[in-house]
């Protein structure tokens, strides 16, 4: 079976929970303007009761599964997370069992390889 899409494609509205409004995890390209947006995620891991308490940030994805994301897209070339979209500023550690609270983060590729158009699958560059 097909589908066509017309009109616009909008994002999916997430009702509002139980826990509250959804949590979301936004994965971002670091060099376009204001972050290219490669890909979002509905935050549903539980963060530790202390840290939710503090921040109001109740939900997060885990590292390891935010950073495959954006290894696949980048056409399985290796990277790292940041909370900035400059490379050495905010790089999350390698621990890939850490939970990651819903914010914005930024996929950079390794150290030699800056350009958009090797790191965006050919599928997303057109």
């Amino acid at each position: 079976m097909e589908f066509e899409i017309s009109g616009p494609v909008r994002a999916p509205v997430l009702e509002e929970t139980a826990f509250g409004a959804p949590s979301l995890v936004y994965l971002k390209h670091p060099g376009r303007t204001r972050g290219f947006l490669l890909y979002v995620l509905a935050a549903c891991v539980p963060l530790p009761e202390e840290y939710a308490a503090s921040t109001g940030k109740r939900f997060g994805v885990l590292h390891s599964v935010a950073r495959d994301i954006c290894q696949i897209i980048a056409k399985n070339q290796p990277g790292f997370l940041t909370t900035s979209a400059l490379r050495d500023e905010g790089r999350l550690g390698d621990n890939m069992n850490k939970i990651l609270p819903d914010s914005e983060y930024y996929y950079h590729l390794g150290e030699d390889i800056r350009s958009f158009s090797s790191f965006v699958a050919n599928a997303f560059v057109k």
